[in-house]
This record gives C-alpha cells, structure tokens and sequence, in this order.
C-alpha cells in the first residue's frame, strides 16, 4: 500500500478516464473524479482556455501580490492566495463562453489544496461536479475531466497546512472546435426577370423587375443601356436620367453576388422617352361619386395598389378619405393616391394644386396633403408629402418605402400656417431639390429636400389624406385638382 502511494505522488496526481465514463473512480492515493463522454463533430484544439480570463476568489490574503488575477497570467512566479485563517476557498474563472472541458492543471504553492472539488457551470450559479479530490498532498494537480460549461471552478474545502490556498497557476484545458474550411460560392443568382418601365418622361426611364434569386443572397443589379453598363443598385429598380426626348433606349440588367458571380443578361427592354413638347397636365372638379378615386382608370390608390394604405374617395364634388387612418396595425396608413404615369407621366419638376374643402366649424386631428414625386407600389409608397394641419401647420415629409417609414424634412410646428378655410388654395411645387409651397398665391415654405439625404428623382403628383382619433374623414378634403410640369 506505502508502494501504491508513492507512485500516486511520483504520477503527480494525473488522473484519466477511459471514454464514455460516467461513474466515480477511486485512487488509493484519495482523488476521485466524475467523467462523461465529450461528443465533438470536428477534430478539436485543446488550448488554456482560462489564460487572462476574468477570474474572482471568495478571500485574498494579501493585499496585492496575491489576487486571483495572478493565478492564470501565464506566470509560475505569481501566486494567487486565499485568506490563511479560512480552510474554503473557491476560485472561479469565466471562459467566457461555454467549451468542452478536458483537463485541469493547478500548480500549487506549499499550501496546496488537500480537499477540493472541481466543478462547472453555464451562468455561475448552478454548479455541475466534474472532479473530487481528497488527501492530495502534491503541488501538481493534473486531472481529467469530461463535460461542458462557460464557469469553471476550484472549490476548496480543506488545506494542505495552516496557511490558505495558495496556487501559482489555474489551467483550464478544453476543445476549440476548428470550423472547417468555407465552400466556395459559385452558384450565379438567377436572371432578373419581368423587366418593365414605371415612368416615362422626355428625359427620364425608371425600371424595374422581378427579383433575383440567390444561394447565399443576391448582392445587387448591373443596368445597361444599348449595351454598355450605365449604373448599378442593390434594389429591383432603377432610373435612368439625363436621356434624350423622343428616342428609344434598349435596356437590360442583371444580377450578381457577393462572391462575384453574375447571372446571365436579361432579356431586353426597348422604351422611347417622351417628346419634349409634350406638358403633363390634368385637373378635376370630382364630380364623379367613387371609393376608390378612379377617373377611369387616371389614378393610383393606396389600398388597391399598395395594399398597406388607404383609399381616398369622392363624392359631390369633393375629394376626402374613404376611411379613418390610424385604426389598423399602422397609425400611418393614410388615404392616398396619385396619377397614374400610365395615363400621363409628369417631369420630375412639377406642381399639385388643391382647393381646400372644409365643413363649417369643424376641428379634429385631421391633415390633408399634397404628393408631388410619388409612386406606389405593392407595399411601397416612395415621394414627398406636403400636409396641412386643421390647427394651422405645414410640414414636409419624404416617405421611404414601408407603412410608417418616413423623414420628417420641414416641421416647424402650429402657427407655420395659417388655420385652414373652405376654399383657400394651396399649392406645391418641385424643381430640382426645392419644394416651393404657396397659400392663395403667396409663398409661405421654401424647403431643399436635399437636407434628407436620398432625393426622389421622379414620380407623380397626387393628393392624401390623415384623418385619426376624433376625425370625421369627410369633413376635411380638397374640392378641386390640379398638377401639371413646371
């Protein structure tokens, strides 16, 4: 037995475990350990994982040449010690992430653990035993365990000698996986599809067309015209600017990825600008009784076509909304709708114009609007809002797409304006990246969209409502219409 002992010091207490152990094994010389099978799908790196981990003691028994920070800087010359008067000690490193665990070495001072457990946990506070060790009187301890966890601890419960724990280093050993190498991407994205024109003027194109697909992601489109790249985006849209009136333009596209792969041309798309005599224009009285605003087919609604929003309707000679806004998933779902470029396509320089109809002594949260620039699509709405507020404001708003998506550009509060009246007209125009608006003739905002980033290049006039809370969506609207290109 003196013999068995020996050789137990002599090994310095390595203790290992055939795999798929779950039981607790006993040495003569008293350390005992628990260990279970590691599963691992991928060779393993087994490094230090606790080497410069945060680490904490219940007791220091010095004031600063002994902290727990010492017994894992990688340095056998410092030692971490716990108070001396105390026979529990417990040091704790955080991996900092939750590893198979494989082996731990502690290198003692004279006053070495001689009972301690070596447990695991996954957030610090459940504890899992991996390891018991009794009667060690080594300074080496190298023990073999099995299992999983971010905190690792040495729990001590009975000194070497009278002075406390003492350990010149706390090695956590455990697997890093090592992922294996990346396939390369090399699938291309599918061919854009449905290449079609949304507006057509006498020196714009916008484009759009059916999405392409992609194994990992498509990264965005490359446009051509007549054969040679003229622009790119990350969008199933584009417009082509500063072309030439009365001309026709082939147009093609594809699609590529972020690995560099790029799917085949599109199939082209031949579309002749406008002449550059011809003047949008157009003007209502709503005389027809309509939900949604329709004029045989001239306007686009909101609800119909962009499925989010509202319908504006009309009625007895007036143009208000077909429902109260705010009432669904969004607060922001207003009554909109604007001519249709399928009818007449307006120049990105344009003006909307509206007469104001009000019913006597009515006052409610209730805005009405003018659009100039816009478009709507399936769950997209894109363009500047012009609104009047029944309490006497005016604010400029570019909408970016999604219900309830929007920048605020010109807001100056209650008192910008004056409170609205039946009849007054307002009117808003665009040129370039000013939005110029007048109340009766009389300019009352000058406003540079440019402020907000993104300028919206191209779109149609049209009108919108925002009636929420107490508002009664009749009661406030526009009368008479009006746009035309400036």
């Amino acid at each position: 037995m003196r013999k068995l002992k020996k050789m137990v010091c002599a090994m310095k207490n390595r203790i290992q475990f055939a795999a798929g152990m779950s039981l607790l094994a006993v040495l003569s010389g008293g350390i005992f350990a628990t260990a279970t099978q590691a599963q691992s799908t991928s060779p393993p790196t087994t490094v230090n994982l606790a080497l410069g981990k945060p680490i904490t003691a219940t007791s220091i028994d010095c004031d600063f040449e002994c902290g727990p920070e010492l017994a894992n800087d990688g340095n056998l010359s410092t030692r971490n010690a716990c108070f001396g008067p105390l026979d529990e000690c417990a040091v704790v490193v955080d991996l900092q992430a939750n590893y198979p665990l494989a082996e731990i070495k502690i290198f003692w001072e004279a006053a070495c653990g001689k009972n301690y457990t070596i447990d695991a946990s996954d957030d610090g506070a459940v504890w899992r035993t991996l390891a018991v060790v009794t009667n060690n009187a080594a300074l080496n301890n190298d023990i073999a365990v099995s299992g999983n966890g971010r905190y690792v601890r040495m729990n001590g419960t009975e000194r070497c000698i009278g002075y406390g724990f003492s350990m010149w280093e706390f090695e956590v050993y455990g697997s890093v996986q090592v992922p294996p190498p990346p396939v390369p991407d090399v699938i291309p994205p599918s061919t854009p599809g449905g290449l079609r024109a949304t507006f057509v003027s006498s020196r714009q194109i916008a484009l759009a067309w059916t999405p392409s697909t992609d194994n990992v992601g498509v990264a965005g489109y490359r446009v051509f015209i007549n054969g040679s790249q003229v622009g790119s985006t990350t969008t199933a849209s584009f417009v082509a600017n500063g072309l030439l009136a009365n001309t026709s333009y082939d147009f093609t596209a594809l699609a590529y990825d972020a690995a560099g792969n790029s799917s085949s041309i599109s199939a082209p798309l031949t579309v002749s600008t406008a002449d550059a005599s011809a003047v949008a224009s157009y003007a209502t009285n709503f005389n027809s009784s309509e939900n949604p605003l329709s004029e045989n087919n001239q306007w686009v609604a909101g609800k119909d076509t962009g499925v989010d929003w509202n319908n504006p309707r009309s009625a007895s000679g007036k143009a208000v909304a077909s429902v109260l806004s705010g009432a669904g998933s969004s607060r922001y779902d207003d009554n909109i709708a604007h001519l249709s470029p399928s009818f007449q396509a307006f120049n990105a320089n344009q003006y909307a114009q509206g007469t104001v109809y009000l019913a006597g002594g009515y006052s409610a949260s209730h805005e009405i609007e003018l659009l100039l620039r816009f478009s709507i699509g399936d769950h997209d709405a894109q363009g500047y809002e012009v609104l009047w507020g029944l309490t006497g404001y005016l604010a400029v708003v570019r909408w970016n797409g999604a219900v309830g998506d929007f920048t605020p550009i010109y807001d100056p509060g209650v008192g910008s304006i004056p409170v609205p009246r039946d009849g007054d007209v307002l009117r808003a125009e665009i040129s370039g990246t000013i939005i110029t608006v007048k109340l009766n003739g009389i300019e009352v905002a000058r406003v540079d969209v440019a402020s907000a980033e993104t300028v919206w290049s191209y779109g149609q006039p049209g009108i919108g409502f925002w009636p929420v809370d107490d508002a009664i969506p009749e009661y406030y609207g526009w009368k008479s219409f009006e746009a035309g290109d400036l």
